[in-house]
């Protein structure tokens, strides 16, 4: 009788990319990889893709976070750090910085606009207060620490002792609140306050790894699949404000190395191609949601291909 042998399929990892108010696509991609049953075996995230990636981890379907998202209002997640006193603190702060003038006798001024209570508050809330040791899906998220540019790798004790070896120079993070991961990611610099931790001050992680493919890879995933939601190249109107000043000039500078490092650890690059929306664009999720799906769709018979059983 004639021996069978068991034809396994490739495991499989999907990194999120940050890109603001863009990354509802991400939920999107999700909406069509459901569809077409292709399994996720491990997820990382960055940024606002780390909202998405923790909030899948834990358990959540894609329709249930497209209805999430639909509902969502500024007010849940945007707490303003501002006064008109903090605001004059910070004017001061920067004035008497660039003209060398001691200010140590001034109370500390804001660095953010944004607090991130309530962002970390509603992800606390969607993720049932769980933390990496808890998630259905094994899960990453990156963050920054700003004093020192060191890389914050959050996940489960097994992720950790597993990344860390790939990565001498970050800190491994284990088993902290997804919460607290997601709300660090977040901290998009000057937008969100830094999100304290350990003695850092931690901010979003696409500083250094806006699309972290090459976690995923180091990991043991055999299937990378990557969603890069890019920078805002092609906007139907100019930029005019400092929050996008801020979002737009760190995807820049950012985009040459994410693209390289996709070229290398990355099997599949998802890019759904939409530009312009800002920060405030609740009114758009619908609409980068279904942008997100039409792109992975685009992407599925080569995703088919590769995930298939060998």
């Amino acid at each position: 009788m004639p021996l069978r042998f068991h034809r396994s399929r490739p495991t499989v990892g999907l990194a999120l990319g940050g890109g603001g108010m863009r990354g509802a696509a991400h939920i999107g991609v999700l909406k069509a990889l459901e569809s077409e049953r292709i399994p996720i075996d491990y997820i990382a995230g960055t940024s606002a893709g780390s909202i998405v990636a923790a909030i899948y981890a834990c358990g959540r379907r894609a329709a249930d976070i497209e209805r999430m998202a639909r509902n969502l209002k500024p007010a849940d997640v945007f707490d303003s750090a501002m006064s008109l006193r903090r605001i004059i603190l910070m004017g001061l702060k920067v004035a008497f910085d660039c003209l060398n003038i001691p200010s140590g006798w001034m109370p500390d001024p804001p660095v953010g606009l944004i607090g991130g209570k309530r962002l970390e508050q509603w992800i606390h809330r969607a993720t049932e207060g769980k933390t990496f040791n808890d998630t259905d899906i094994p899960l990453a998220i990156i963050s920054v620490d700003l004093d020192t540019g060191r890389e914050i790798i959050f996940g489960s004790g097994s992720t950790t002792a597993t990344l860390s070896r790939h990565y001498p120079t970050a800190l491994m993070a284990e088993g902290e609140p997804v919460s607290l991961a997601v709300r660090a990611s977040s901290a998009i610099p000057v937008v969100f306050l830094p999100r304290r931790y350990a003695g850092m001050n931690l901010v979003d992680g696409a500083v250094t790894n806006n699309v972290p493919a090459d976690a995923l890879k180091a990991w043991g995933a055999e299937v990378v699949i990557a969603v890069d939601l890019e920078f805002s190249k092609q906007r139907g109107a100019a930029i005019d404000n400092v929050i996008e000043v801020v979002i737009q000039s760190l995807d820049i500078m950012g985009q040459e190395i994410t693209d390289l490092k996709l070229a290398k650890h990355a099997d599949v690059v998802i890019r759904p191609g939409i530009y312009d929306a800002g920060l405030m664009d609740f009114h758009r999720i619908q609409e980068l949601i279904d942008g997100g799906e039409r792109a992975a769709m685009e992407a599925m018979p080569r995703i088919k291909d590769l995930v298939a059983p060998r």
